[in-house]
């Protein structure tokens, strides 16, 4: 039998592991159309299969107990696999082959196999075999006695002390001085392989983006802290950065200031006292176009945790998003819970073609059919690929470099007249996050398109410059071979960089020595949850992964990162 473990069965394996009594096996294992398996594309990572034979220890006899606990086994896979600049999308983990022995200790010994989808950040140096070593015991009990045993030997960057509910995603196995022992650990080698999966040169649908006429944005932008205000907090330092940017690169596509409409009074540091704004023009007309072009971009500050606004975000977002090319998400990933958050809000458009982009700390883990799903429904039930690209990290992401990847996401899909394939896309984008995209492989732009009617494939464009010079954080280059990021001109009463900023922009990112969004240090990354609060979200891929092993309303303890390139040490 081939099960795939799904958000969507948060319910029985909790109560399952919870009670370790017999349940009833989770459902949704027949793929709907919105969760069929999804293509994959990268500038920096490449799709593997790790396939393994594991072992498990369980006190339970019921197969859905030892599934779910085998999924909460696997989830330290996160944290071993950053190590090595990659992670695994939990939420497509298959456990078949399952067998079960009772032993003389009076519980049950599991044998099982495995498959888990990896997003490996290394795509010229793949392994044909990676050990994976994970908890021998993944009961609430048995995670508590081995994260006791290795949360200070076993761990990244500041994750030492770290508990269950966050222990996964600091565990780094391979860090000199961690020695885990066999008798309460598993070592099984899995054997890697790459991925039919992966595309080559596949486009976002630049047809269908423009087959209205206009480029509709809707961005958000997290706080770094719960009920922050000040502009010296990273997340609305990026966010006044992104606007910025954005008000920039509008005015450099249009200088015509009289084709410009802004929220009135907006500056270029909004902050938390304009935490809504839209900004948007008409563009002159290139080629032979019949009419002209339109971009809006509305933005919206949002909270630490997404749903902390309410009915004021569903009243902003709502109604953006049935006709949104492109979704923007940049902030906390809140260990899978704004994923989820997010993937559950808004309103599908039937017929919209959207690019959904969630820019936190490994996405690419917490990504489930959720949107899919919902987007297949909207659809009559066909392929949600078909209409639905979705872009995601498979390592963290930093404050003061979200706002250039926002950036270069736009100014992609503005360059009409030289179109960018995802991986060119992406190559702009800060390397370290390693941003993929799925749900492309049916995409059927190409080159020998035009993306608007009446403008040829390599006509200059003075419409969609690829920047214009600094980026409001500090101004560093474009990863992708030398663009920079677009300029955030003085305004009035306002300058070029959101004040207090203290230390949002970025730092040099490590390929070839250039970074996107700014030069600087990095403020942190975008990972944890709120700070004495529940994990939430119980429907988010990695949640119900650790929901399963009664991992619930837990506080995630604070991880304030030092200022640095904390990440690329390990």
């Amino acid at each position: 039998m081939r099960t795939l473990v799904r958000a969507s069965s948060v319910a029985p394996l909790l109560a399952a592991l919870a009670a370790c009594t017999d349940a009833p096996a989770p459902s949704g294992a027949k793929p709907t159309p919105g969760d069929i398996d999804l293509a994959f594309a990268s500038a920096h990572a490449v799709l593997v299969d790790f396939e393994l034979d594991g072992e498990l220890t369980s006190p339970s006899s019921a197969p859905a107990t030892q599934r779910a606990q085998i999924a909460a086994q696997l989830t330290y896979t996160i944290g071993q696999l950053n190590g090595d600049s990659s992670v695994g999308r939990m939420e497509r983990l298959e456990i078949t082959s399952l067998v079960s022995t009772p032993n003389a200790a009076g519980t049950y010994d599991v044998m099982y196999h495995a498959k888990l989808p990896v997003a490996w950040g290394k795509p010229s140096a793949v392994p044909a075999t990676y050990t994976v070593k994970v908890p021998r015991v993944a009961t609430a009990a048995g995670l508590d006695a081995w994260v006791g045993t290795y949360n200070t030997t076993c761990v990244g960057f500041d994750g030492s002390g770290a508990d269950r509910y966050s222990f996964w995603y600091y565990y780094r196995p391979a860090t000199a001085g961690c020695v885990l022992s066999p008798t309460d650990t598993v070592s099984a080698v899995a054997t890697v392989t790459k991925s039919p999966e992966n595309t080559v040169g596949k486009y976002p649908e630049y047809d269908k983006v423009w087959s209205d006429g206009q480029l509709r944005v809707v961005a958000m932008y997290g706080r770094n802290e719960s009920g922050a205000t000040a502009n010296s907090d990273p997340g609305i330092a990026d966010y006044n950065s992104f606007v910025a940017q954005v008000r920039s690169y509008v005015r450099s596509v249009q200088p015509d200031l009289t084709k410009i409409t802004e929220t009135p009074g907006l500056t270029n540091t909004p902050g938390a006292a304009m935490p809504q704004v839209s900004i948007a023009a008409t563009l002159p007309l290139v080629g032979s176009e019949a009419s002209a072009r339109r971009i809006q971009v509305d933005v919206m500050l949002v909270g630490y945790r997404i749903y902390q606004d309410g009915a004021t975000f569903d009243a902003w977002y709502d109604p953006l998003t049935p006709t949104a090319d492109i979704v923007l998400y940049a902030g906390h990933a809140g260990l899978g819970e704004n994923v989820h958050t997010l993937m559950n809000k808004g309103v599908i458009g039937p017929g919209q073609y959207t690019i959904w982009m969630v820019n936190g700390c490994d996405t690419f883990a917490y990504v489930d059919p959720t949107l899919a799903d919902r987007v297949s429904a909207a659809n009559g039930g066909a392929a949600s690929t078909l209409y639905l690209d979705t872009v995601s990290n498979a390592m963290p992401s930093y404050f003061g470099r979200t706002p250039g990847g926002s950036m270069r996401m736009i100014q992609s899909l503005m360059a009409v007249t030289a179109p960018r394939s995802y991986p060119e896309i992406f190559s702009g984008i800060d390397p370290k996050q390693i941003v993929v995209v799925t749900g492309e492989e049916d995409n059927t732009y190409d080159k020998s398109k035009p993306a608007v009617p009446g403008v040829p494939i390599g006509v200059p464009d003075a419409g969609a410059p690829d920047a214009g010079g600094k980026d409001a954080g500090g101004g560093a280059k474009d990863a992708g071979g030398g663009a920079t990021d677009a300029a955030a001109p003085s305004d009035a009463g306002a300058g070029a960089s959101s004040s207090g900023s203290s230390g949002a922009s970025s730092g040099g990112a490590s390929s070839g020595g250039a970074s996107s969004g700014g030069g600087g240090d990095d403020a942190g990354c975008a990972c944890t949850s709120a700070p004495g609060h529940a994990a939430g979200g119980a429907g988010s891929a990695l949640l119900a992964v650790a929901l399963a092993t009664s991992l619930v309303a837990a506080r995630q303890r604070r991880r304030r990162e030092a200022a640095g390139d904390v990440h690329s040490r390990e």
